[in-house]
């Protein structure tokens, strides 16, 4: 019971690890989002502009209709004015660097007088901003990390006014060698485009039907051999004045706003400037705490490890007068020696003193005998 309970923890966690768009600024008015993690459990439940996801897992292969706005996901209640030309920026509260991939963004205008009841799966979609590789063989999910975890695109400006459906998406390759094993991770959200344009773009598409589980985009190995190029799946952007063409691929998101304005149905919308790091702003430093020498006064002990390299034997007669040993033995016997975590003894061991042996005679200190001597006046092995 319990390592089932584990597992099932383990699960959910992994199943929340991607990321998804929890804010937009739309035309300068400030947007949440809907959040699988706390709106289902508010009361009352909040509007929201965007459509509901059950996680922030991918969506179960290009064919099923999830592919169109995410697993399950229902319309949101609300819809956010926009005028043509305008920028939205979407802003990811995380994304994993391993997940590397283009990103994706279709507009379709709904039937009716908004997009709350719209069956997305039947709607025309456009392409209206792509961008993949970038030249420096960076992907522009590496651009989004960087820029705050943003993407902003713009309303093309040519556009008949009415509601629509934007849909924007990340797709992660890291498993894309696989087959279905590219991820993707679409949202939607309501509009309401207002301008004196008139175009309607020809160059549309269908959720499920725009990818192939077999499209040069979908499935490949990203990482080797490196990639020099890249097809973005789906067809070109369209572009004000009818025109579908290419957008650069090295297309950089701009700043995150570091004032937030509040939108329709938006509760309290807190925006991090990208000019602060992600994790806070406090620093300390990573060195060892500064060291102490501690000076304590302890009785005469044993040095040890000089047994282990003798002291070679010196002429004292030559070096050192006789009368100094008798001061020499005095100090180690009547002064109690201060233990210094830095101590210098060779001095000491390298003079060779004449002590009196128990047995009469006098004999050098290095001998065996004189060794004992030593012990017995405290200063020695």
């Amino acid at each position: 019971m319990k390592s089932s309970f584990i597992l099932s923890a383990l699960g959910a966690t992994g199943a929340l690890a991607h990321g998804l768009v929890t804010q937009l600024l739309i035309d300068g008015t400030l947007y949440d989002n809907f959040d699988p993690n706390t709106d289902p459990y508010r009361n009352p439940r909040p509007q929201r502009i965007g459509w509901t996801l059950p996680n922030d897992g991918p969506v179960d292969g290009v064919t099923t209709a999830a592919i169109a706005c995410g697993t399950d996901s229902t319309a949101g209640s609300l819809s956010a004015p926009a005028t043509a030309g305008s920028s939205i920026e979407f802003f990811w509260n995380t994304w994993p660097e391993s997940h590397r991939g283009p990103t994706m963004t279709y507009l379709a205008k709904c039937p009716g007088t908004d997009c709350t009841t719209a069956d997305p799966t039947t709607l025309d979609w456009f392409k209206i901003d792509h961008a993949g590789l970038n030249s420096d063989g960076t992907w522009i999910s590496d651009t989004i990390i960087a820029n705050n975890n943003t993407r902003t695109v713009t309303i093309p400006s040519d556009i008949a006014p009415g509601p629509y459906l934007i849909r924007h998406e990340l797709l992660a390759l890291h498993s894309a060698s696989n087959a279905d094993g590219a991820q993707f991770y679409p949202m939607c959200v309501n509009l309401q485009i207002t301008g004196t344009g008139s175009a309607v773009p020809a160059n549309t598409v269908k959720f499920p039907g725009c990818y192939s589980p077999t499209d040069p985009g979908v499935l490949l190995n990203i990482y080797y051999p490196p990639l020099t190029s890249y097809t973005i799946p789906g067809p070109a952007p369209y572009v004000p004045g009818g025109a579908s063409a290419p957008i650069s691929s090295s297309d950089t998101a701009s700043p995150a706003p570091t004032k937030a304005s509040i939108g329709i149905g938006s509760g309290i919308p807190t925006l991090v400037p990208s000019a602060i790091p992600p994790y806070g702003n406090t620093t300390r430093p990573h060195g060892k705490p500064p060291q102490t020498t501690r000076v304590v006064d302890v009785p005469p002990k044993e040095v040890a490890g000089l047994d282990k390299v003798p002291p070679a034997a010196v002429d004292v007669a030559a070096a050192v007068p006789t009368a100094v040993a008798p001061v020499i033995n005095t100090i180690f016997e009547t002064v109690a020696i201060t233990q210094i975590l830095t101590m210098t003894v060779s001095a000491v061991e390298t003079v060779t003193v004449t002590l009196p042996h128990p047995g009469g005679s006098d004999v050098p200190e290095c001998t065996p005998a004189g060794r004992y001597k030593r012990g017995i006046y405290g200063y020695g092995i």
